[in-house]
């Protein structure tokens, strides 16, 4: 039986706000104060906002979440479609007196105009020349020509990566067995895994597809954030609603997936679904995003004018094609991360090819799932770092004006770094401190050897230390992968204290 995640995105409150007691008696007191001055109102007059639907954002002492969100809409009115507790609000539907007094009441800190947005859209570009699964040939390879294969080590086991989109369906061959279908995000009752559109489908099997995907073991979780088939357009409080979800209950290690863009520049942005992105690696997942396809034109632009390419925590992709070059079609600029390919990818037997930045991003968030696979401790900014690090560099042949010439690369090496901590002094007599040792980024277990002043094996070594000098400490990760630190020890003189 399928167990959708109504705390996200579903129509009511009631199964996400259960473990509230009595609210009401909570917060009502205080839900009637008016403020002096009017909390902000944005993108009301913006050409793509949904009437009537709002994104309200609470001030940051606020502690449950819940009981006020409920406690406003019992006294102002309005239906609430998805609270946030981590980035504290909702998202919900209001009439016109309640945005009113929310305005006037004192914790909130500011609303905005729900808007639909546009997919960094994929279209079968007939210019684009395709040569097999090149892609995935071009990753595994630091130049051209590309030899015709792709070689592995790892396959994203253990990852949970999460296509947030318009839905994917695991009766694809090519995800098959591999969709988990009890634990997903939807609204407004859209069935997650009938898609109308292909979307979801081609950035799931992109980035994890059986054959043309990365990460081919990969679990894949799907949040469908669109209600309609007719358009391109994804509903950014369900984008909103989504993210901050996965930031607070997915499984770790997790890998989220946007392919949506924005141009601020010709509509209405917002600033809550950025702070979504911001919430999520704040909590651990590495959130990978799509750098556009310019305008209704298809003429690549400053991606730092788009959203959400423009977020800084979030890892930006640009797109390349089959001569590493940067296609017309994408954006550039110092706001993307670094260049995927994107140009005529195939994401399914005996389909066309496909096109755009939507295509180049999942292809980096699966190289984030196979390092998630060998390190499930890192934090997003260790995988970004280890990515960028990875990428091949100076071979993009005009990536636009302040882009960095950066091409993934999928054999991305563990980048093990280990710090020494200490001194402790511990009951052993004078000069008797202990140290130990932090491995960031290495694949467990580790073997430690300790040399200088003191001398052991371990994570920790301990004694007594009876003369300044160097301690140092090396580091094996699991895969033979070594690293080295050390420190200058200093003795009081008296002897019975050590310090740096």
């Amino acid at each position: 039986m399928r167990r959708a995640l109504v705390c996200v995105l579903a129509a009511t409150v009631a199964a996400c706000s259960s473990d509230a007691v009595s609210p009401k008696q909570q917060v009502i007191r205080t839900s009637v104060v008016t403020r002096d001055s009017l909390a902000p109102l944005y993108g009301m007059n913006a050409p793509n906002r949904i009437p009537g639907e709002y994104m309200v954002r609470f001030a940051n002492d606020v502690g449950d979440a819940d009981a006020l969100t409920n406690d406003l809409i019992s006294t102002y009115g309005g239906k609430a479609l998805a609270i946030w507790k981590g980035m504290k609000g909702f998202w919900g539907q209001l009439p016109p007196q309640a945005v009113d007094a929310l305005r006037r009441n004192p914790h909130v800190r500011m609303i905005e105009a729900n808007y639909w947005a546009p997919t960094a859209t994929t279209y079968q570009d007939v210019s684009a020349t395709v040569q097999g699964n090149w892609g995935l040939d071009r990753i595994d390879q630091r130049g051209l020509p590309l030899d015709t294969l792709y070689g592995y080590d790892y396959n994203g086991s253990g990852v949970h990566l999460w296509i947030v989109d318009d839905g994917v369906d695991p009766s694809l061959p090519e995800l098959a067995g591999r969709v988990d279908t009890n634990y997903y995000a939807t609204f407004n009752g859209t069935d997650p895994f009938a898609p109308c559109r292909q979307h979801g489908n081609i950035t799931a099997s992109i980035a994890a597809g059986t054959v043309h995907g990365v990460a081919k073991a990969a679990t894949i979780h799907v949040s469908r954030i669109s209600d309609e088939c007719t358009g391109t357009h994804v509903n950014m409080g369900a984008a909103s609603s989504a993210v901050n979800f996965i930031a607070d209950y997915s499984p770790r290690p997790a890998v989220a997936n946007l392919s949506i863009t924005v141009d601020c520049k010709l509509i209405f942005c917002g600033t809550t679904p950025d702070d979504a992105i911001r919430y999520a690696v704040s909590r651990g997942v590495t959130v990978v995003v799509s750098a556009g396809n310019g305008g209704d034109d298809l003429i690549g632009d400053d991606a730092c004018g788009f959203a959400p390419a423009h977020v800084a925590e979030a890892i930006t992709v640009a797109a390349s094609d089959l001569n590493d070059g940067r296609p017309t079609f994408s954006n550039y600029g110092s706001c993307v991360d670094l260049f995927a390919p994107g140009s005529g990818l195939m994401w399914r037997d005996n389909y066309t090819a496909e096109s755009g930045t939507s295509v180049a991003a999942p292809l980096v968030a699966r190289v984030a799932a196979l390092y998630l696979q060998q390190v499930p401790s890192a934090s997003p900014g260790s995988v970004t770092t280890a990515i960028l690090r990875a990428a091949t560099t100076g071979v993009i042949t005009n990536p636009g004006s302040s882009s960095p010439n950066r091409l993934l690369y999928s054999n991305v090496p563990l980048q093990q770094t280990v710090t020494i901590n200490g001194p402790s002094i511990v009951n052993g007599g004078p000069g008797y401190c202990y140290y130990t040792a932090s491995v960031i980024d290495g694949a467990p277990p580790f073997t430690y050897q300790w040399s200088g002043v003191i001398t052991g094996t371990g994570t920790q070594v301990s004694g007594q230390i009876h003369a300044s000098g160097q301690l140092a400490v090396e580091v094996w990760d699991s895969q033979g992968r070594y690293a080295f630190s050390q420190m200058y020890v200093t003795v009081a003189q008296n002897g019975d204290t050590c310090d740096l």
